[in-house]
């Protein structure tokens, strides 16, 4: 589960800049 919520985080978290989601925060 954790490298497919990383995929699905990785453009989000680039557009974001900041990770604010539960889950991606552990990164």
């Amino acid at each position: 589960m954790d490298k497919m919520e990383q995929l699905t985080l990785d453009p989000i978290a680039k557009v974001s800049g900041e990770v604010n989601v539960p889950g991606s925060k552990s990164l």
